[in-house]
């Protein structure tokens, strides 16, 4: 039903004259596709979603209990096993991990914090592009403010803080990029980091 509700929406898109009523049937459009999507279960654990209760768990103080440290551990071996070019089911930009990762990790309570940062630091210095940047204006922003709360002050974080400006739009501000799975995102996201 759906599916079929979709194949109306877009119908209706193709029957309208541009500009008339396109952004409610592009609202309607995302919203059944959300839908549809949230059908599907996500199998398995999601890294930036336990990268969030890692540092959850930090800066309550339990920092030191089986689950912070068994968590970390399970973090260390996603690091170890993921492309750099890979993301997570809710998460696909492969830069998200290390942004979350990283603001728990900035914590010095953080479980295997000393290894969890290496191996972050080893993945994300790979991830930066020559240029400086890491993809588009979000994913720069995201890898930057990576190398700042991992610490790192080298060339690296330069490149990628020219790379950041170098990505604003015309109006100062940096575009509209997805950030989860479902497409949720915002110019001010982008411009905020």
């Amino acid at each position: 039903v759906e599916r079929r509700a979709l194949g109306v929406v877009e119908a209706e898109r193709a029957r309208r004259a541009p500009g008339q009523g396109e952004a409610d049937v592009d609202q309607a459009a995302r919203e059944l596709r959300f839908r549809l999507d949230r059908t599907v279960p996500v199998v398995g654990f999601d890294p930036v979603v336990n990268a969030e209760v890692f540092h959850y768990l930090s800066r309550v103080g339990a920092d030191q209990t089986p689950p912070a440290l068994f968590l970390g551990e399970w973090l260390l071996g996603r690091l170890a096993e993921l492309e750099d070019d890979e993301g997570s089911p809710l998460y696909p930009n492969p830069v998200c991990l290390g942004f979350v990762l990283s603001r728990a990790l900035a914590d010095p309570a953080a479980p295997v914090r000393d290894p969890l940062r290496h191996s972050l630091l080893a993945r994300v210095l790979r991830q930066q592009r020559s240029d400086g940047g890491f993809g588009s204006p979000l994913s720069t922003a995201m890898g930057a403010s990576t190398l700042l709360a991992l610490g790192h002050r080298g060339a690296e974080l330069e490149a990628a803080r020219l790379a950041v400006l170098r990505g604003r739009g015309a109006n100062d501000a940096w575009g509209y990029e997805d950030f989860v799975v479902h497409g949720f995102g915002a110019p001010a996201w982008s411009t905020a980091l």
